[in-house]
């Protein structure tokens, strides 16, 4: 690899200070398209906030998510809202 013998690398890294495993280290990168189009989206319509004011934003919204969807609430029985409207439903068809 870049026509560096083995003593020669290990010297190489030796001086420098580095592991022989950086040396050989790729990179290996995420595709972060959809994160950045839904930032890009955000930052469209939402101009006067920041990226702090983005990531939060963002953040907020998964937190509303979970907790109006998976999250058990004490005031209905210990339920996620799903499993409580299931059996209100459930209720109704049966009545």
């Amino acid at each position: 690899m870049y026509g560096l013998g083995s003593k020669a690398l290990h010297r190489a890294c030796e001086v420098s200070l580095l592991s022989t495993s950086v040396w050989y280290y790729k990179h290996n990168r995420r595709d972060d398209g959809p994160l950045r189009l839904r930032i890009k989206s955000i930052a469209e319509t939402r101009v006067r906030y920041g990226i702090e004011g983005i990531d939060a934003k963002e953040k907020i919204e998964v937190w509303k998510v979970e907790y109006n969807t998976f999250r058990p609430h004490s005031c209905l029985g210990d339920l996620t809202p799903e499993m409580f409207i299931g059996r209100i439903r459930n209720r109704r068809i049966i009545q």
